[in-house]
């Protein structure tokens, strides 16, 4: 229900007044016979709407509405009066009044007039406040957003300039606002030149000779472009769309500006990491591969591809145990998978698995390599972590060891030999004091056996020492030469931990020590020349048996030259 306060300086027309505007008009009528009166009321509670005689005492109708409007009061005011001068309805009208009405005439009809008069004006001041609130609401909205935001008419005016437009730009909105002939982009790039609203409202602006990356979905644009500031070169993203009327027409444009100078360098620096770690690895001598922890391919090198004969182009992106077909001739897990699945699941199709350092280290035969004439292969791999610790991919090395194999064989099967020959001497005390000519026969063999050792540790290229109780008691030319001693006695007598560079000491004498389990495999260390200078070997032992105290044969190979190569 409409609230009026009915101000007139005649009692009788004010009751009169009141009860047609009750009965007639539905309101809640409150008079008053002076403006003094009526500002009280006001004072009092609110009202929506205010009519008004002009001839009163002491303050009159006009200068009760300029009073009002000096107060910053829009209450919706009507000028009903008896006067009808030309020069008080101007002035009345000038000064915010809303309607004029003249007295006089039929009172029904004079009533009913004034009755719609004051439910325009209430309308229309609801309606001119709920707008204004409205774009109260839009400008506090749009201020709130993190990103520079601004609007533009069809015109090319500003009309919003939020609070992070005017922290980028430094200008304030009451400079901006309201101005056109491109004032908004001076304001961001320093220059006038078409910006992406613009194009939203005249499609045919070039913004690709502005803007890279420009995207146009629907009726929206977004794109980036580079600008020079004082603190130097600024990536800035930017998106457009139209603003609608409630006929659905393009009345004006918004844009959104954000400076991505940041992400487009640490987009930048993952690229160029991303593509230095593929370099790297395309580099590794060894073939090696790399999963995330989909199974998929993301990196596959130059070296397993002159393994494989599969380029990466063919492998990268795949998944489902694709990289186990070239190997096996069928999708299955392989070494990497052991760090994601139960060793017991896998660890069995591998003659040797141990873990090293949070690495897994395996050897195992692949028969479909090299179209079927097969390969031994030893394996290493090693979890991918993100900056959080937590895997999110695997990369394994693979390297060929057929021919370290084929050499542990035939050293294996001469040990088988001398081991043969040694038994052949473990006969009866009795059968050889039995005849001396025997003795001598089989000091004779003994001594061809000995002598079978001896010319076959000499003539083999790699290092021999034969370790009883942490002492060298023999030492073959070969490593003599390779560690710079003596050949005549040299090594011979010296403890093993005198020869073995300090930081290798404890797993060479674990590999020595633990010959019975670890028979057949190899470490690379380091060993110490005469000179004192370490130099890179591989190291394997193996059991002597025959003797009243067991004997170690280790076996020692100079792995210089590979390093050479690989580096």
């Amino acid at each position: 229900m409409i609230r009026v306060l009915y101000v007139d300086d005649d009692p009788l027309l004010l009751e009169t007044g009141r009860l047609y505007l009750q009965k007639f008009g539905n309101f809640t009528v409150d008079t008053a016979e002076s403006v003094a009166k009526a500002l009280k009321k006001l004072g009092e509670g609110p009202y929506d709407a205010i009519i008004s005689d002009y001839q009163m005492p002491v303050m009159d109708g006009l200068s009760f509405l300029k009073h009002l409007r000096g107060s910053r009061n829009s209450i919706p005011f009507i000028l009903f009066t008896g006067k009808g001068r030309e020069e008080v309805v101007i002035e009345a009208l000038n000064n915010g009044a809303d309607y004029y009405l003249q007295k006089g005439g039929q009172p029904k009809a004079q009533y009913t007039e004034l009755i719609h008069k004051v439910k325009l004006a209430v309308e229309k001041r609801q309606a001119e406040n709920n707008l204004r609130r409205s774009h109260r609401q839009i400008k506090d909205m749009l201020d709130h957003l993190p990103d520079p935001t601004f609007a533009i008419d069809r015109d090319g005016i500003v009309i919003a300039w939020n609070r992070a437009q005017v922290a980028l730009t430094g200008h304030s909105g009451e400079e901006i606002i309201g101005k056109g002939e491109g004032l908004y982009a001076l304001a961001i790039y320093g220059e006038r030149r078409p910006m992406l609203v613009d194009a939203i409202l005249d499609e045919e602006l070039p913004v690709n000779e502005y803007y890279s990356n420009v995207i146009r979905d629907q009726d929206t644009i977004t794109a980036e472009t580079r600008i020079k500031t004082v603190h130097g070169n600024k990536i800035l993203w930017g998106k457009a769309s139209p603003l609608y009327d409630e006929t659905g027409n393009i009345i004006g444009a918004i844009q959104t500006v954000r400076d991505i100078t940041r992400i487009k360098k640490a987009e930048m620096e993952l690229v160029n990491s991303k593509q230095m770690l593929s370099d790297i690895i395309d580099f590794l001598p060894d073939a090696t591969f790399a999963i995330d922890k989909r199974g998929v391919v993301i990196a596959w090198n130059h070296a397993i591809e002159e393994m494989t004969s599969i380029k990466k182009q063919e492998i990268i992106g795949k998944g489902d145990y694709i990289y186990s077909i070239p190997f096996y001739g069928e999708t299955r897990p392989v070494l990497i998978d052991l760090l994601y699945k139960d060793w017991e699941e896998i660890s069995y199709q591998y003659d040797y698995v141990r873990e090293q350092e949070g690495h897994l280290v395996a050897e195992v035969f692949s028969p479909r390599m090299y179209d079927g004439r097969g390969a031994w292969l030893w394996g290493i791999t090693a979890p991918l972590k993100d900056a959080d610790g937590k895997i999110n991919g695997a990369i394994q090395s693979i390297r060929d060891i057929t021919e370290r194999k084929k050499s542990e064989t035939d050293l294996l099967r001469s040990n088988e030999e001398l081991a043969a020959a040694y038994e052949e001497l473990s006969g009866s005390y009795e059968e050889i004091s039995a005849s001396m000519e025997e003795v001598k026969a089989q000091k004779a063999q003994i001594e061809q056996s000995e002598a079978r050792f001896r010319s076959l540790i000499e003539h083999v290229p790699d290092g021999i020492v034969i370790v009883r109780n942490d002492t060298i008691s023999y030492a073959n030319p070969a490593v003599c030469e390779m560690l710079m001693y003596d050949p005549e006695g040299g090594l011979t007598g010296r403890l093993v931990s005198s020869i073995v560079d300090p930081p290798s000491l404890s797993r060479v004498i674990f590999q020595i020590s633990s010959v019975k389990t670890l028979q057949g495999s190899y470490i690379e260390e380091n060993f110490l020349r005469a000179d004192g200078r370490a130099i890179p070997v591989e190291v394997s032992a193996f059991t002597c048996p025959g003797q009243e105290e067991e004997d170690v044969i280790v076996v020692i190979r100079n792995i210089t030259r590979k390093y050479s190569i690989n580096s």
